[in-house]
């Protein structure tokens, strides 16, 4: 993930955190980012990530054939990815709070 939590490490947070509560595939992965609000991520940015992620050795995976014969690729979180997950929250907190603070002096300036 990039220290600029408003590029595509934002992202990469997400799918950390998604896959932080548990294994998980790609698109049940999308599914719970947009089940929780996270509006206009496609899945191929889910995937994108999953790939970059996995390739940092912040994820590790394994093939599962499905019921119907197709292989579905489960990923879960290595220690380094747990690590990785909580700077990022850190610092998307830390930045979620300077935004709050700058939009609130906005807002109080714009009611004068």
């Amino acid at each position: 993930m990039r220290d600029d939590p408003f590029g595509g490490g934002l992202v990469d947070l997400l799918v950390l955190s998604a896959i932080g509560r548990g294994e998980s595939y790609g698109y049940a992965i999308a599914q719970h980012l947009a089940d929780h609000g996270v509006t206009g991520l496609s899945e191929a940015s889910v995937y994108a990530s999953l790939r970059r992620l996995e390739g940092r050795a912040l994820l590790e995976s394994r093939q599962v054939l499905a019921d119907n014969g197709k292989a579905r690729r489960y990923y879960a979180c290595t220690p380094a990815g747990d690590a990785h997950r909580a700077r990022g929250q850190e610092t998307w907190e830390a930045t979620s709070a300077a935004v709050e603070r700058v939009l609130a002096v906005a807002d109080e300036g714009a009611r004068r």
